[in-house]
């Protein structure tokens, strides 16, 4: 029996398919200068799929995990992570207090103490998570944890067309998170009408409004007087790096190698959104998940998709702290939906990049010419005994102009809605 998405002997491609080594149409001279480094010997990939000579193959007899069930049990791995880092800091702070008045704090003080040191708090919760993403990550891979996540730097052309999506795809979530919210709240109060004098949904009602109160931008502007370096650290690097090795790294990896690119990008996504809890936020970071697996895979660099992760957290804290000061910072706002203009222009420039990473996407090449695939969808690099050399097709004229060209549009139309 085989596994949900994962190759059989028939989907497998022949050895006697032709190669072809033409180039699809021009290239860049501008774009080979970005995005071709010295490090790619050959300049025409091959286009046809083939497998791994037998001494060559990467040992696997099935698809690698996780899979589905095990993704679920590490999801709530993670909430277990939170919490633990959430309560040892709630007690560290309590047994301060005790010692330092001498007696018990009241519910006052209690309160005011929690308030006051909600950045201690969530920094000690992402510290253990992270702790726990890694070692989960250690545990999961072993040795060939580097070939497996993909450890490798991603060329400077990927990183321009990374940086070139924070935006557009910030603006896409931030709407879908709009749109969620108004959802919810529409749905929230109509359940809360119709059950008002049900004794039994008291304790239901008291959890929705506590889930409303703790949201993550409510979290992030009560601690936006903090100083922005240490905010950059506990809100864009920590979730950045813990959770692009447990969604992307580990859970991705087994889903997508055995559900195939589109259900195990999108299965990850969703387990991505569950653990961000509130519904309407869960909901508006499925399309950022989307694209950090996309990058992932495109690059297969790590690096590329903790970067965007990195940018996207660090603009929307950056904005939430100098609200007030900076111009057009509405556009991310919780409470206001994107300008149609500004949302269009946001997916046509999402899907230039798109297009630009998929033609540049990084293929390993072996001396013969042939690709090299452990026969699953992966972002992992080849294991050291395989001689194969990172290689990625320049992109076309065409597609440099036109992702050009919408993100000088994406900027005027930026600028008017400012």
């Amino acid at each position: 029996m085989t596994n949900p998405g994962s190759p059989n002997e028939s989907s497998r491609p022949s050895n006697d398919l032709p190669i072809s080594l033409e180039p699809a149409s021009p290239t860049s001279a501008l774009g080979e200068n970005i995005f071709i480094g010295h490090a790619d010997i050959v300049p025409v990939v091959a286009r046809t799929l083939l497998p791994l000579p037998a001494e060559l193959a990467t040992p696997h007899s099935a698809p690698p995990g996780p899979g589905l069930p095990e993704a679920v049990l590490w999801v709530i791995g993670c909430f277990v992570a939170h919490i633990v880092g959430s309560v040892a800091m709630l007690l560290l702070l309590f047994i301060s207090a005790i010692t330092s008045a001498g007696r018990m704090p009241s519910q006052v003080e209690i309160e005011e103490l929690l308030k006051s040191n909600i950045l201690m708090v969530t920094g000690g919760e992402q510290l253990v998570f992270v702790l726990f993403a890694m070692a989960a990550v250690f545990l999961r891979f072993g040795r060939n944890r580097a070939s497996q996540l993909g450890l490798r730097l991603p060329r400077v052309g990927h990183v321009l067309l990374v940086v070139a999506l924070t935006f557009p795809v910030a603006f896409v979530s931030g709407h879908c998170f709009h749109v969620a919210t108004e959802g919810w709240q529409v749905a929230v109060a109509t359940v809360n009408d119709s059950l008002a004098g049900a004794h039994w949904w008291i304790p239901f009602r008291e959890f929705l409004r506590s889930l409303d109160e703790n949201r993550t931008m409510d979290v992030l502007k009560e601690m936006s007087g903090a100083p922005l370096p240490l905010l950059l650290i506990i809100i864009a690097v920590a979730p950045a790096l813990g959770e692009e090795l447990m969604f992307r790294g580990l859970i991705g990896r087994g889903l997508v190698a055995r559900w195939g690119v589109v259900r195990g990008v999108l299965l990850t996504s969703v387990l991505f959104g569950i653990v961000h809890i509130h519904p309407a936020h869960a909901l508006g970071v499925i399309p950022l998940g989307i694209a950090m697996h996309f990058v992932y895979l495109t690059t297969r660099s790590f690096w590329a998709p903790v970067l965007l992760h990195f940018l996207n957290n660090a603009w929307a804290t950056t904005a939430t702290k100098y609200s007030a000061e900076l111009e057009g910072t509405e556009l991310l706002a919780d409470n206001v939906g994107l300008p149609l203009p500004v949302l269009v222009q946001s997916l046509v420039l999402t899907g230039a990049i798109v297009m630009l990473l998929w033609h540049t996407r990084v293929r390993y090449v072996l001396p013969s010419g042939e690709h090299w695939s452990p026969n699953y969808a992966t972002a992992e690099t080849p294991p050291p005994q395989v001689p194969a050399e990172p290689t990625i097709l320049p992109p076309t004229r065409l597609l440099l102009l036109h992702g050009v060209g919408s993100l000088f549009a994406f900027g005027v139309i930026l600028w008017q809605s400012a």
